[in-house]
């Protein structure tokens, strides 16, 4: 399993086979009784175990790393594990790893296998550590394309070692071919020699210039660490906030809670209570799941921006209504969000104070004019436009009044948008009628 080439995925049923097997050989190793508690191989050493490494953490730490040499280098290996990424986080709607990881841990084992990104991920989170990495970063090294990595190690004057003529040498960069694939070297003593920049060089007997990088510092990940020898990492990210909370992160307390119900976890003081909760959680859960897809495809990628209500420190999250999804299930996704109220400490790690503003994406309030100012003058040009409808009802022909009956149809879905509006910020209807009603009360209000 620890073999460079690319992980073998088990079925869950021969991994639970194998790791018996592995229990059964340490016995055996040991000259241990067939009988001996697995908790002495697997407890850490402070607590009186051998903390011997178990076949899942073995299997974790090798897809990890075939995960990590796919991303390596600018080649069509890490083509197709991006494709691979994108698609694990569009399957289950997440933004990033880390948001990948909350949801992989509430897949099963075969759910997890049907891909790479997902089954790593399904298996730090049983094993319960978090990975913070994020493998395509335009900053990354490996996403700079061959010239542009070229150029700044010629601007940088970066140094690298290398074994020339049996002998190991520090050189720099003092040109490059049109392409890229070609590096021109120059070692201190003035030597000079060729280097393809990625890929095999089967015939000078010289590493790639990604390796030769790599070989000599591997902590140099990024572009930035080369242009800027000095910056201090996280300090930005951390000063600007967290401005996206994915969905997986955020309901991550309610889905586990729910688990920790589902396996009885609590069965020494089951009651009615517990049952109640069992039952809200689960059915908040189902209507969750069905409603996210659509969630997302609505531009609602994120829980800080489905619509919300505050006052003073306490936040109400509203469904938003989609294509599709019933008002029952609004109203049950709505109520199994608002749960997450009894998570305080969850709530106030996920730092909504500093999430975005706006609760709609895409749209934007008139500038210089409040909701309440906005609706006032909808409902005085709406009166017009009805009284106006109300004259020509019985003077024209049946066509002209099917046309009428459409524009009243439409002011009234209007009138629910509006009220909407006033009662919860932008409008909770579909993306695109919201654009159409902003697009036309502005033009009214011109």
């Amino acid at each position: 399993m620890a073999f460079s080439g690319p992980v073998i995925i088990w079925p869950e049923k021969e991994f639970k086979k194998l790791t018996a097997a592995f229990v059964r050989c340490n016995n055996e190793a040991w000259q241990m009784s067939p009988n001996t508690s697995t908790a002495l191989f697997t407890f850490p050493k402070d607590r009186g175990g051998l903390q011997i490494k178990m076949p899942k953490a073995i299997i974790c730490s090798a897809s990890w790393g075939h995960l990590t040499r796919c991303c390596r280098f600018d080649d069509g290996t890490r083509q197709l594990a991006e494709i691979t990424y994108k698609y694990a986080l569009e399957k289950h709607g997440c933004l990033d790893l880390e948001d990948l990881q909350y949801e992989a841990e509430f897949l099963t084992w075969d759910q997890a296998s049907q891909n790479s990104f997902t089954f790593a991920c399904h298996l730090t989170s049983t094993i319960g550590i978090r990975v913070s990495w994020d493998p395509f970063n335009p900053d990354w090294i490996a996403s700079a394309t061959n010239t542009d990595l070229a150029q700044v190690l010629m601007d940088t004057q970066h140094s690298i070692h290398i074994q020339l003529n049996n002998e190991q040498k520090w050189a720099t960069v003092v040109g490059y071919s049109e392409e890229g694939k070609i590096v021109h070297m120059q070692t201190v003593n003035g030597e000079t020699f060729h280097m393809k920049v990625e890929g095999q060089d089967t015939t000078s007997g010289y590493p790639t210039l990604r390796e030769a990088i790599q070989r000599t510092s591997p902590t140099l990940v990024r572009m930035s660490q080369l242009t800027e020898p000095n910056r201090v990492y996280g300090t930005e990210e951390k000063r600007q906030g967290r401005k996206k909370i994915g969905w997986a992160q955020a309901i991550y307390p309610l889905r586990a809670r729910l688990q920790e119900l589902k396996n009885n976890a609590l069965l020494d003081k089951w009651d009615e209570a517990l049952e109640d909760e069992l039952m809200e959680l689960k059915k908040g859960e189902l209507a969750f799941l069905a409603t996210r897809p659509k969630l997302i495809q609505a531009g609602y990628t994120t829980l800080d921006s489905i619509p919300r209500t505050q006052k003073g420190n306490a936040m109400r999250f509203f469904c938003p209504a989609l294509k599709g999804v019933d008002s029952r299930t609004q109203e049950i996704v709505s109520k199994w969000i608002q749960l997450l109220h009894k998570h305080p400490a969850h709530l106030h790690a996920l730092d909504m104070k500093d999430a975005q503003k706006k609760r709609d994406p895409g749209i934007k309030p008139p500038a210089g004019i409040t909701t309440s100012k906005l609706a006032d003058k909808y409902i005085m040009k709406r009166n017009k436009i009805r009284n106006q409808i109300t004259l020509l009802r019985g003077h024209v022909e049946i066509g002209v009044v099917f046309f009428l009956d459409k524009i009243e149809e439409t002011t009234r879905a209007c009138d629910n948008l509006i009220l909407t509006w006033t009662t919860h910020g932008t409008p909770l209807g579909d993306r695109k009628v919201k654009e159409t009603i902003h697009r036309t009360v502005s033009k009214i209000l011109e």
